[in-house]
């Protein structure tokens, strides 16, 4: 019985996460100019709760899900930019270790009962993951991925003066 319990657990571990390798990654700055471009590996692991980057001679960065949504599917490709097809998965998300911060905040707006406070507060914490993945326009065939992070804030969450990082599989 322990080990149909233990082979179901990691049936179900699997079905649920999607990892994907990534080459190249660019760093950009508020005005969308290159920081920096590095060609070591990174590993990103998206589970039903977390975003893991994990690169290569540097330790694993956690990024936990509190909202999410999409822009079409693997079987309802859309025009994402000009006429490059594909879909995307967004993620809203605030760096683990400033998980019990974020956890306080909608603590206090939920007492005092201020929307306006909340946002305010979450701006500074809640960062953006876009998944994007390329695809020929009619049959849906796996061209490209790419992954973006952005902090909208601009507060420094990703790194100092640091507003997006994108990460190319090939």
């Amino acid at each position: 019985m322990k080990k149909l319990t233990l082979f179901i657990t990691l049936i179900l571990i699997t079905i649920n996460t999607n990892a994907q390798v990534y080459s190249k990654c660019i760093t950009y700055d508020k005005f969308d100019d290159v920081i920096t471009e590095s060609n070591s590996k990174t590993l990103v692991t998206i589970t039903d709760t977390t975003v893991v980057f994990e690169t290569k001679g540097y330790n694993p960065v956690t990024y936990r899900i509190i909202a999410r949504s999409n822009k079409g599917t693997n079987s309802d490709i859309q025009n994402l930019i000009n006429d490059i097809y594909g879909y995307e998965e967004y993620y809203h998300v605030v760096n683990d270790h400033d998980w019990n911060t974020v956890k306080r905040i909608e603590t206090t707006a939920l007492l005092i009962g201020d929307q306006e406070y909340y946002l305010k507060e979450m701006g500074k914490y809640v960062l953006t993951i876009v998944n994007r993945t390329i695809t020929t326009r009619y049959t849906g065939t796996w061209i490209s991925s790419i992954i973006m992070i952005t902090d909208p804030s601009g507060n420094g969450s990703i790194g100092k003066n640091i507003s997006k990082q994108v990460y190319y599989d090939k």
